[in-house]
């Protein structure tokens, strides 16, 4: 597993990936994850090298994708994660909140909004619209909009892949 990867020099952060984007990976995989991140205590696995390669990078806090905006420069370590950053810029959310009537650019932004403690109005408008979810609502029992997950990303501050 993850033979013929290099092991960066400067591991900056052990642990990028959240324990919650782990599970998200295992459940949507299809084929077996031959790639293993070699970093000690990561654990990360993943199904084509190209990911692993990518994820290499987040240890080193290597960011060689820069946004091109004006003003901008934000880096990023993989390129898709870039490219999705730039389309911000544009202004395109088309993510609504039923009940604040705010626009979201992403969905887990919008769903991070709506299990944060100033979404919790806007949870209650959003699941008279929508159905509730049936078992296992991420909230810890309470039923939730149907439209609403978990974030796979995990990350609700500093470190995560945002704007």
């Amino acid at each position: 597993m993850g033979a013929g990867v290099e092991l960066p020099l400067n591991v900056a952060k052990v642990n990028v990936t959240t324990p919650s984007t782990a599970d998200a990976s295992q459940k949507r995989r299809k084929q077996p994850a031959n790639f293993a991140c070699p970093v000690p205590g990561c654990g990360s696995t993943f199904t084509r090298h190209f990911n692993l390669k990518g994820h290499l990078r987040s240890h080193a806090e290597e960011k060689p994708y820069q946004c091109k905006w004006p003003g901008c420069g934000k880096g990023f370590a993989r390129q898709h994660d870039c490219k999705r950053h730039e389309q911000l810029h544009l202004n395109i959310r088309p993510y609504p909140c039923e009940g604040c009537k705010k626009n979201f650019a992403r969905m887990d932004a919008l769903n991070r909004h709506l299990r944060s403690e100033g979404g919790a109005e806007c949870r209650k408008i959003q699941s008279e619209i929508t159905a509730p979810l049936a078992d296992g609502a991420p909230d810890g029992g309470a039923a939730l909009p149907a439209a609403m997950k978990p974030d796979p990303d995990g990350w609700t501050g500093s470190g995560g892949l945002m704007m």
